[in-house]
C-alpha cells in the first residue's frame, strides 16, 4: 500500500475543484504548451491533474507523471483509493492534435471514459475554433445520452482547447 492510500482523502466536490482550473494559470500555460507541441501539452495536463489528485490525498496512476503511485492503467490518468478494493475517483483521457474539422467527431479514446466506473470522467482535447468546440461537445454529450448502459448522474468534465482563440473551454456536464 502506498503512503498516500493510507491517508483519508478529502471529501470534496472533485468536479468543482477541477472546474476551478478555469481560475488558475492552467489555460494560459496549456496555450503556451500547445504552441510548442503535443508532448509538453500532455505533460502539463498530467502534472496539473496529477498534482491536484495527490493534493486531495488520492493515489494517481499515469505514465509520464513523476508523482504517480503506479503506471498507467486503461486510462491516461486515474485518481483512486486503493488497498484491496479500488475505487476510481477520476478517470482522464486526452487526445490532442485534433484541430481540424474531424475534431467535431468523437475520438475512440472518448469511449473509454464512457465505460468507466468513476465519480468523474475528464475528456481533454482540442478543436480548431469555437464552432467546432461546441459541435464536439454536443456530439460527446449526445453519445453519452444515447448509450443504453450509461447512467443518470454520470459526471463529465470537458476540457477543450480552441486553436483560433487560444482559449481553453472547461465545462461540467451531468447525464440526466
Amino acid at each position: 500500500m502506498s503512503p498516500s492510500s493510507q491517508l483519508e482523502p478529502k471529501k470534496l466536490d472533485v468536479a468543482s475543484l477541477v472546474l476551478n482550473l478555469k481560475n488558475s494559470d492552467f489555460g494560459s500555460r496549456l496555450n503556451e504548451c500547445m504552441r510548442i507541441g503535443r508532448t509538453p501539452s500532455t505533460h502539463h495536463i498530467k502534472k496539473t491533474f496529477g498534482d491536484l489528485g495527490k493534493s486531495l490525498g488520492y493515489d494517481v496512476a499515469a505514465s509520464g507523471y513523476v508523482g504517480a503511485t503506479q503506471g498507467e492503467w486503461l486510462y491516461d490518468m486515474v485518481w483512486f483509493v486503493g488497498g484491496g478494493v479500488y475505487e476510481q475517483i477520476l478517470v482522464l483521457e486526452s487526445e490532442l492534435l485534433r484541430g481540424t474539422e474531424a475534431s467535431v467527431g468523437i475520438d475512440d479514446d472518448f469511449y473509454k471514459i464512457t465505460q468507466a466506473k468513476a465519480d468523474i470522467r475528464v475528456w481533454v482535447t482540442d478543436c480548431a475554433n469555437k464552432k467546432y468546440v461546441q459541435r464536439h461537445l454536443d456530439n460527446c454529450k449526445h453519445e453519452v445520452a444515447s448509450q443504453r448502459q450509461s447512467l443518470p448522474g454520470e459526471e463529465y468534465i470537458f476540457v477543450v482547447y480552441n486553436w483560433t482563440d487560444s482559449d481553453v473551454h472547461i465545462e461540467r456536464w451531468t447525464k440526466l
